[in-house]
């Protein structure tokens, strides 16, 4: 079994890295959902797949970089299938890094930003730190 969370964190890290302007991966509907989470941030410019999506799809992702470089500096997975991480809403109230990372979770409310699992009083599995 293989954890397409890590594989996606990892082709959107490489790909910025080598400065492309699009990406295309696999990935589940799951994987849709984090993306669009990427996306609200600001991470990426967007992305693009066929309906209806089924177990998996392909996406085409847009790639964001500003002047400084890629928007996504660094991506790194927390919890994995073998060590689950969690956080509750105590744990979450500093921010992480003096506000210059952002946690991702998996929370009850859907997939959110630390600063919104925060704002709506939710703690969740934390899938990854980025910035």
């Amino acid at each position: 079994m293989t954890d397409s969370l890590s594989a996606l964190l990892s082709a959107i890290q490489n790909a910025s890295r080598a400065r492309f302007a699009t990406m295309e991966i696999r990935i589940s509907k799951f994987g849709i959902r984090f993306l669009e989470v990427l996306r609200r941030g600001g991470y990426i410019r967007g992305f693009q797949y066929q309906l209806p999506v089924s177990e998996k799809v392909s996406v085409l992702i847009q790639l964001k970089y500003t002047e400084e470089g890629p928007a996504v500096r660094e991506i790194r997975r927390l919890s994995s299938p073998g060590k689950r991480t969690y956080a509750s809403f105590d744990d979450l109230r500093t921010p992480v890094s003096n506000g210059l990372s952002h946690l991702i979770l998996s929370t009850s409310k859907g997939i959110l930003y630390d600063h919104e699992a925060r704002l709506l009083g939710v703690g969740g599995e934390v899938l990854c730190a980025i910035r």
